[in-house]
């Protein structure tokens, strides 16, 4: 496990991939956690970025900014990746891709 530590001026980025078919992949800091679909299904994403904060010791507030995978090879992936990032963004009042999300009328999927 990979402690990180806490630090008032740091950029905490959570990064989502949910472009591929089989696997997801969540990045927090210098934590990456790359995970199968354990049913072939997308209900495993929220759960493993509850973990990824719990193993972090990273509360959900201390997320700066959500960097989501917009391109890739499975459209429902993709999907379901942006609709969680634009919610996390929204619900912490942080940008998405660099972009405000009350800027943001619709994210461009590209597949």
């Amino acid at each position: 496990m990979i402690f990180i530590k806490k630090q008032v001026c740091l950029k905490m980025q959570l990064i989502i991939n949910t472009s591929k078919r089989n696997e997801f992949a969540l990045s927090l800091g210098n934590m990456i956690l790359k995970q199968e679909f354990l049913q072939g299904s997308s209900c495993d994403v929220l759960p493993a970025i509850r973990d990824l904060l719990a193993r972090s010791k990273v509360n959900l507030r201390d997320i700066s900014e959500v960097v989501v995978f917009t391109s890739g090879e499975s459209y429902t992936g993709l999907r379901v990746g942006v609709s969680i990032a634009q919610a996390l963004a929204f619900l912490l009042s942080i940008p998405i891709n660099g972009k405000k999300i009350s800027k943001i009328k619709y994210i461009n999927i590209k597949y």
